[in-house]
């Protein structure tokens, strides 16, 4: 698994920055590591204490430089190591607008208080003097302010009876060791996470536009490993605009199988040419004179539309079939993708969708979003081995 690298700035004695350097070690699976640690002390004991660790150091000295060119200075040495997140521990500069540009959203620092409580230096002789039950550490996000940014995490302690600065300062460092490390391996959790999501519905949109026809010129057949099994899934459970709202409907779970499984975002309603958004419409059982029933799919002025929800869900199986796709994962309640629900005459009644229908006739497998939602990888499973043993 591959690790996001953290840079530390340090300007003392480097207790935070030791902890979080022996968290990373200790727990090997937590996403990130330190690969150098910065200072604007050369005498900082942090230096030695992360060289005799083995990690890279650097002193980068801000003398007779402006702030721009002493944080240029340091930007090179992020980049050179392909830095991903920078924490602050103990470090005594306000970090300036060069910098901050560079890296908004990614530059953590922990302060010994429960801020917006006590912001600056100080802190605990102020707590004490202002008589507080709690106290405690904070880390946030670094904007333009003095512990200002966004608070991602904070650890309290209770203020006992003849506290001392000195005494408070270091039960609340013991949080800091522990709440610091924590705080980056869920941020940085958070980050790759939308990261992938990002990717992911990218790649989606690019799927989809060469399946619907948006995109010539692209043979979908070279994007699909035949080394995984290929899934149809509704596309607006993929991150692609729903056709009835607009909306983007993605389906996180789908993150973890991707990886398994090939993803082929269909959507019968677009082949269709029903319009972004579509025209809400439902199910409706038409009485006939012979005396049989037979089903339209009406929109609210009674037009039908039927014939064009058959049409695009033809094409999509076609394309179901070329890709050679395993079974699909279908928007409930849809007219055109529900596996169980759908709506008629104003009533929610147990029936399938169009395409699903179709597939259906083939004994193809189709899973409701809604079951999919509950255990992902064991659903597919149990329906692909079925496949496995079905007698042809």
């Amino acid at each position: 698994m591959s690790k996001t690298p953290v840079a530390v700035f340090v300007s003392g004695r480097g207790s935070n920055m030791k902890s979080l350097i022996d968290w990373s070690r200790k727990y090997n699976n937590c996403g990130w590591e330190v690969v150098c640690v910065i200072s604007d002390n050369k005498d900082a004991p942090a230096l030695k204490i992360a060289s005799d660790m083995e990690v890279t150091i650097y002193f980068v000295d801000p003398s007779n430089k402006s702030k721009a060119e002493y944080e240029s200075e340091i930007d090179e040495i992020l980049n050179s190591h392909d830095v991903g997140i920078i924490a602050l521990a103990g470090f005594m500069r306000i970090i300036g607008e060069y910098l901050l540009k560079r890296w908004s959203g990614r530059i953590l620092n922990i302060h010994p208080s429960l801020l917006p409580a006590f912001p600056g230096l100080n802190v605990q002789k102020r707590a004490l003097n202002a008589g507080v039950g709690f106290s405690g550490c904070s880390v946030h996000l670094v904007d333009e302010g003095i512990d200002s940014g966004k608070i991602l995490g904070q650890a309290t302690v209770e203020v006992q009876r003849g506290e001392t600065v000195e005494s408070l300062t270091n039960r609340i460092l013991e949080k800091e060791h522990k709440l610091y490390p924590e705080v980056i391996t869920e941020y940085i959790n958070v980050i790759n996470h939308r990261s992938s999501v990002e990717e992911f519905i990218i790649r989606m949109h690019e799927r989809f536009d060469i399946i619907h026809g948006t995109k010539t010129g692209e043979n979908l057949l070279n994007d699909i490993s035949g080394n995984k099994p290929a899934l149809g899934v509704s596309a607006c459970l993929c991150g692609i605009n729903c056709r009835y709202d607009g909306k983007n409907q993605f389906m996180k779970d789908l993150l973890r199988i991707d990886e398994e499984y090939e993803i082929v975002p269909l959507c019968p309603e677009f082949a269709g040419n029903l319009g972004v958004p579509r025209p809400p419409m439902e199910f409706t059982l038409l009485d006939v004179s012979r005396g049989e029933n037979q089903v339209d799919l009406q929109i609210e002025t009674g037009e039908s539309k039927l014939s064009e929800l058959i049409c695009g869900s033809e094409k999509m199986k076609t394309v179901f079939n070329e890709l050679s796709c395993h079974c699909f994962i279908g928007k409930e309640r849809s007219p055109s993708c529900g596996s169980n629900f759908v709506h008629m005459d104003g009533k929610l009644v147990l029936n399938k969708g169009i395409f699903t229908s179709i597939l259906a006739q083939d004994h193809i497998p189709v899973i409701s979003d809604e079951v999919f939602r509950i255990n992902s990888k064991g659903v597919l499973k149990r329906v692909l081995l079925n496949l496995k043993n079905k007698k042809c």
